[in-house]
């Protein structure tokens, strides 16, 4: 009988083991999803941003001015102006796209670390 205690405070201790390492785990994981939610925060923050300054461009870009003599603005700033509008928007479909990744991520991890929990 001794050694059947003997065993089972072995197993037991095994058993203890292994939950503080699946514990650490999942720390990890939720310590990976605090880390990419700040990041994700940060990138949500800067396009918030770059819809400002589009908005801004696209409202310079409807104004009228009489400073240009003739057709100078609509010959020579407008398509300009254009091609920024255009660089913008692309440039938060990809802020867009990696947003959308991120998201992926975070959701990927919470799922690994509920997965720790059994």
């Amino acid at each position: 009988m001794g050694e059947t205690l003997e065993e089972l405070k072995k197993s037991l201790s095994n058993i203890g083991q292994q939950l503080s390492q699946t514990l650490q785990k999942r720390q990890g994981y939720l310590d990976k999803v605090e880390e990419l939610e700040s990041v994700y925060d940060r990138v949500l923050k800067d396009k918030k941003k770059l819809i400002k300054y589009k908005k801004e461009i696209e409202s310079f870009s409807k104004e009228t001015y009489d400073n240009f003599k003739g057709n100078v603005f609509e010959k020579t700033y407008k398509p300009e102006i254009e091609d920024i509008l255009t660089a913008y928007q692309l440039v938060i479909d990809n802020v867009d796209t990696n947003l959308d990744n991120l998201n992926n991520e975070i959701l990927s991890y919470n799922n690994l670390a509920s997965g720790c929990l059994g």
